[in-house]
């Protein structure tokens, strides 16, 4: 957006995004992602603060579907007693000191199943998205494995 004072000259008003204080492109100028408030953020900084990565497929999701499913990697790291995966029944379900490694509240969760063969992670446990939150109760409850039938 600009504001001609004169013909020569112009200001030109740069918006910045409210969070890191970046300009925001044209494409974001135009379809601003609305922050708390009347914030205006860049795409990056309101997917850091609304978004997710999958721990399955690596896909984006919106944060309001986080905290249904929890699949667990690594037990032990994660402070529970088995791997699988878990449905979580109450907030807050993990806590993490200022120091060391954080661990899940087993009372918040519910264990439902085993994890699918095909499903590894660097990560202790992972956050899944909508469709990979369907494939993992397909596969816990039905007895498939990444989407295939098992065989008997």
């Amino acid at each position: 957006m600009s504001q001609t004072t004169s013909e020569s000259e112009s200001i030109a008003i740069v918006v910045t995004c409210t969070s890191c204080g970046e300009p925001l492109s044209a494409e974001e100028e135009d379809a601003p992602r609305p922050g708390e408030g009347d914030a205006e953020l860049c795409d990056d900084c309101w997917r850091e603060f609304y978004e997710f990565d999958c721990a399955w497929c690596e896909d984006s999701e919106h944060q309001d579907v986080q905290h249904v499913l929890l699949v667990v990697f690594d037990a032990a790291e994660a402070g529970v007693a088995l791997p699988g995966v878990y449905r979580i029944d109450a907030l807050p379900y993990f806590s993490q000191p200022a120091v060391g490694h954080g661990r899940l509240w087993e009372d918040a969760l519910t264990w439902l199943g085993s994890l699918p063969a095909c499903h590894a992670d660097g990560y202790p446990c992972g956050h899944l998205c909508r469709r990979c939150q369907r494939r993992a109760l397909d596969d816990v409850l039905y007895g498939t494995r990444c989407g295939v039938a098992a065989l008997p």
